[in-house]
């Protein structure tokens, strides 16, 4: 009877044995597509995170290229308003020295008529 329980012992666990590797083989392919479809997520992400640094990269400069046309825009109209007053001065020194030149020679005739 011991023998025979020992026997069916054995069977049963050569039956268990073989099933648990093929569970395990199951398993272990399982696993690999897991790791496998983790690292084409991870490399996805990768490249996304390089295109958005590059459109990060692209609109930091043209904002600081932006803010260089504005910088001339104003030095610029700065130089254009700069000379309209020294022009306007001295179209106003202009005028005011023909004005006295006039009243000097109003003044002069003025007094020949005395």
């Amino acid at each position: 009877m011991k023998k025979v329980l020992f026997l069916a012992v054995a069977a049963l666990s050569l039956s268990l044995t073989s099933c648990g590797g093929k569970a395990e083989d199951a398993a272990n392919k399982s696993a690999d597509a897991v790791k496998a479809g983790a690292d084409a997520g991870a490399a996805k992400m990768e490249a996304g995170a390089a295109t958005l640094q590059a459109k990060a990269d692209s609109l930091k400069n043209a904002g600081a290229k932006a803010a260089d046309n504005v910088k001339d825009a104003a030095g610029n109209a700065a130089t254009d308003v700069k000379a309209a007053a020294d022009k306007a001065a001295t179209d106003v020194k202009a005028a005011g020295d023909k004005a006295a030149t006039e009243v000097k020679a109003a003044g002069e005739s003025a007094k020949q008529k005395m």
